[in-house]
Formats: structure tokens, sequence, C-alpha cells
């Protein structure tokens, strides 16, 4: 993946931490945080048990408490940092992560549905593209940049078409709708050749 975090004023990603032109930061027109699902708490539980317990049988006491103690606290943190995600659109910008994309370098928003955003994922995806998402989102936003090294975003998240209407707002002409065919993707989204 190219290094989007840089501070060239021609790249149109660059680093968290400032609006550009300097402007103090406006309400934001988006947000949304990307909590892992309850179901993957609570079969953290089971899978800690079930680990820990291997342990009783090659430990004595007080181990292997304490090893179920630490495996739960492991996936707790783990399971905590991927909820933590957010995507938020603010002064016409986008941040996914920690990382910010001005929404003037987009050329095209499109809504994408579970099997659209699985093959952009997979066998479409392009090395160059930017990726953010969770393996939780099963739905995907594409955005299209006029930068040859970063051709376009991907950014998973549970409302597509809330965050492309917000993208919108900012980027100028109106979002490519859900009456678009799973097959008829257009553009970047079309089939790559076979090599």
């Amino acid at each position: 993946m190219p290094d989007i975090s840089r501070e060239d004023p021609a790249d149109p990603v660059g680093p968290a931490g400032g609006i550009p032109g300097g402007r103090p930061p406006g309400p934001a027109q988006y947000r949304e945080r990307l909590r892992v699902p309850v179901a993957w708490w609570l079969l953290a539980v089971p899978t800690v048990l079930v680990l820990g317990g291997e342990f009783y049988e090659v430990l004595s006491s007080p181990w292997p408490p304490v090893i179920i103690a630490c495996l739960a606290a492991g996936c707790a943190a783990l399971l905590y940092s991927l909820g933590r995600a957010q995507l938020e659109v603010r002064d016409g910008t986008l941040t996914a992560g920690g990382t910010m994309l001005p929404l003037a370098a987009v050329s095209q928003v499109i809504p994408l549905d579970e099997r659209q955003s699985a093959r952009m994922r997979g066998p479409r995806s392009d090395p160059a593209a930017y990726l953010y998402s969770r393996p939780y989102l099963k739905q995907s936003v594409y955005l299209a940049l006029d930068d040859p090294r970063v051709p376009y975003w991907l950014i998973g998240t549970r409302h597509p078409a809330q965050l492309a209407a917000a993208l919108e707002r900012w980027c100028g002409g109106p979002a490519q709708g859900d009456d678009m065919p799973a097959e008829g993707l257009t553009g970047d989204l079309g089939e790559k050749p076979v090599r």
C-alpha cells in the first residue's frame, strides 16, 4: 500500500490533524462509529473459556486462571480497538480512522451493496487503492479520485447511502444510487483483464 500520510500539498490524501486552509472545524455533516457487533463480544466469552480451559490440563494452579484472565483482557482489547474506528465528513474532508481526504479530489461517489463491496475488496481490487473497513462491515462506498497514485478509496460502512449523500454535498454531482445493477459497475469498477 502506498504511503498515504504524506504532507505533499499536491497529494489528495493527507494526515489527520488539520483542516485545509487552516479554518477551525465546523460541525460534522456525517459521523459513524464502526463498533464491533455484540455477537463478536458474545463469541469471545466461550472462545476464551475453551482456550484457557486447555491450560488446566497441563499447568497447576494458579496459572490457568491467570492465563484465562490474560486471554480475556487481550480479546477485549482487540475488540475494543476494532470498535474505535470512526468515519466523519466535516468541512469538505472525509476522515477515515486517522487519514483525511479532501473531497475536492473526489470525482465520483458510489454506494456499494454487499456483493459489489466483496468484489472491490477481492478480485477487482487495486493494490494502490486505499481501503478502510472492518471484517464485519459488508457494505461500502467507492470514491474515485483524480490521482493516479491512489486511484480510489473504498470505505466500509453500515450506511452507504447516507455516507454517499453526505460526501456528495461536498463533491458536487449526485451519488450513483441503488438503482445501479450489481453487474453495471463502470469505469474503474469494471472487469480487470486476466494476466
